[in-house]
């Protein structure tokens, strides 16, 4: 079985490609993007050099490396997200450290255990995704409860229409994530002098104040 290490990061995709024999036949970067790894796929199974049945390797990034897997799963080749400690022990004392010497540690680590491979496959992006929808929730949840202690603390040395208003923003958080501003129902009319005016004259009204039909003005 061939064997394709890939090491993630934020912008690209160091890849490595080893034989049947461990010996390395094949080293790219990409863009770290959909349209990257599946370019470089395709160009390698035209190519001869490895087809679906090849293991790919890779290590847990978080979100750098979820495309990834995605994009490896929806292509139905066999994944195998291995922990970067266990990778680094297997190996033993290395020098150096890159992307591009990385890849082809992440391959030869595949194949030599390619026995002990835990393929991931849609259930694993599906709790991914379900995990980082629930953390990002955690998050806002901290930040609103941080704001609104801010707020009350505000309220207490403020006064006028400062004051007011970190009243009105706290009772709005009050109602929960999905209040919203509505408009009211009722709008005070403005100010008018009595007289009327022109269609002609309105068009550079605000838009509330113009089916009045009225003149309005400060004095």
């Amino acid at each position: 079985m061939r064997t394709i290490g890939i090491d993630v990061s934020k912008a690209t995709l160091d890849a490595a490609l080893q034989d049947e024999q461990g010996n390395v036949v094949k080293e790219e970067r990409v863009k770290n993007s959909t349209s990257g790894l599946r370019t470089l796929l395709r160009k390698w199974t035209r190519q001869g050099l490895c087809d679906t049945r090849a293991l790919v390797c890779l290590e847990p990034t978080g979100h750098y490396s979820h495309g990834v897997v995605k994009t490896l799963v929806v292509m139905r080749y066999p994944t195998w997200l291995a922990h970067a400690t266990d990778i680094r022990l297997s190996i033993g004392m290395q020098r150096g450290k890159s992307d591009t010497v990385d890849a082809p540690r992440i391959a030869q680590y595949a194949h030599r255990f390619r026995d002990k491979a835990r393929l991931v496959g849609q259930a694993h992006l599906a709790f991914a995704e379900l995990k980082a929808l629930l953390a990002l929730r955690e998050r806002l949840v901290k930040e609103r409860a941080k704001d609104k202690a801010q707020l009350s603390d505000n309220v207490l040395h403020l006064t006028g229409s400062a004051k007011e208003l970190m009243k009105a923003e706290l009772q709005r958080q009050a109602q929960g994530p999905g209040a919203v501003d509505r408009p009211s129902s009722t709008r005070p009319s403005p100010p008018s002098c009595g007289r009327t005016v022109p269609c002609s004259a309105r068009t550079s009204w605000p838009k509330v104040y113009r089916a009045s039909g009225r003149c309005w003005s400060a004095n």
